[in-house]
């Protein structure tokens, strides 16, 4: 287990690192949206001029790869938590938990509409390879999770081996970042560039040697604590040698492999685009930046994919009888206000994504294509830093 301070590496509620992750990952797309929406007034008051360093941080493809991978991320993550939670139905009964009150399922509704609709208008300018190494590799995650702690893995220190959700984090987390660097090393083997290994390779060694010194760094100032996952949930005491030597190892091993993948991807990445941006003319316009920027897609698939999965794999109802959070539940009226807000929502979300899509496109003028643009990123942060409170789960697994 990784704790950062009080906060728990997992929950995707507030104070937990997921919650954190979904804060920065929607704060930058709303800073991405601000800045485009500063750069055309700015540019309307200086007669069509822009700035160039508005115009560089603004560039399409920076704004595509901090977008898709957040939003990729965000709902591979969710996806991912309750496929598993049907993968382990057979171990009780799973039943359709619709929202408690009316205001609460249109909420829901709305923002699972919007979500939806916004991360399938994201995968026109995602790499289709990337995207599907990274479910298959998440789901093979999750299996070897489950094949490897057995039927109750998941449900914490009450069942089989005490093994919590955190550490289905973990295998569906690295599986999928996992996948997502095989599809790369798949791609750059067929483009046949001679310094993709080189790049991909100085990529993992860089992404392995600042994740190790982020966790040395943080254990010093006490922010980041490593203990065995078992150890974690059951209260066992950490304080002997053995004990923290194993936890260390494990928290530096967490670190080091997911920095490996991350700086794998990178570079991979890196060289890709360099190739295509070196192979294309100088008139070929916005050509060249179809593709989302390695530097910001990377680490924002990152913050997307681990507050997703926190979410979807640990924001679920799993237990005994429930116990409604209102005290007089209408599940009928929570049921059509999901209806409506779905409804709703998707309709919302594909106009955003086609009004999205046409100013990436250029099909209108410069000016008012920014603009558009920077409505849509800022809508789109909004959404995700809301997640945790328009989020309810609607599947529940009773073992009792």
């Amino acid at each position: 287990m990784v704790s950062i301070g009080n906060i728990s590496l997992v929950g995707g509620i507030e104070g937990s690192f997921a919650w954190l992750c979904l804060l920065v990952a929607g704060l930058s797309l709303c800073a991405f949206g601000a800045l485009a929406l500063v750069s055309r007034v700015a540019g309307a008051g200086m007669n069509g001029r822009t700035i160039p360093v508005l115009s560089a941080v603004t560039r399409s493809d920076i704004v595509n790869g901090a977008s898709s991978g957040v939003l990729l991320g965000i709902g591979c993550g969710l996806l991912g938590g309750m496929a598993f939670e049907f993968a382990q139905s057979h171990m009780g009964y799973l039943f359709f938990l619709p929202p408690y009150s009316l205001l609460s399922g249109l909420f829901c509704g709305l923002g699972l509409g919007m979500m939806c609709a916004l991360s399938l208008g994201r995968l026109s300018r995602t790499p289709r390879s990337l995207a599907i190494g990274l479910v298959t590799g998440m789901g093979v995650g999750l299996l070897v999770f489950l094949l490897r702690f057995g039927v109750t893995a998941g449900y914490g220190p009450d069942v089989g081996e005490g093994i919590g959700g955190d550490v289905a984090l973990v295998f569906a987390l690295s599986g999928g970042l996992l996948g997502a660097l095989l599809s790369v090393i798949v791609v750059g083997i067929a483009s046949r560039r001679t310094d993709f290994w080189r790049r991909l390779l100085s990529g993992s060694a860089i992404g392995i040697a600042s994740a190790l010194l982020l966790a040395f760094i943080g254990s010093l100032a006490g922010v980041f604590t490593f203990m065995l996952p078992y150890a974690a949930q059951v209260g066992m005491d950490t304080s002997t040698p053995q004990q923290n030597t194993l936890g260390l190892l494990y928290g530096y091993g967490v670190f080091s492999l997911i920095g490996l993948l991350l700086g794998g991807i990178a570079g991979g990445l890196s060289a890709l685009q360099y190739r295509e941006v070196a192979n294309t003319s100088a008139d070929a316009g916005a050509g060249s930046h179809n593709q989302p920027h390695w530097a910001t897609f990377t680490p924002a698939l990152f913050l997307g994919l681990l507050s997703g999965l926190s979410i979807g794999l640990l924001q679920r109802y799993v237990g005994g009888p429930l116990i409604m959070n209102a005290p007089l539940p209408d599940t009928q009226a929570g049921q059509s206000g999901l209806i409506a807000g779905l409804c709703s929502g998707v309709i919302l979300g594909a106009g955003v994504a086609l009004l999205w899509h046409r100013a990436e496109k250029g099909e209108s003028r410069q000016g008012v294509a920014r603009s558009m643009g920077g409505i849509a990123l800022i809508v789109a942060g909004l959404i995700v830093i809301s997640l945790p409170y328009w989020f309810v789960p609607l599947i529940g697994l009773s073992i009792h």
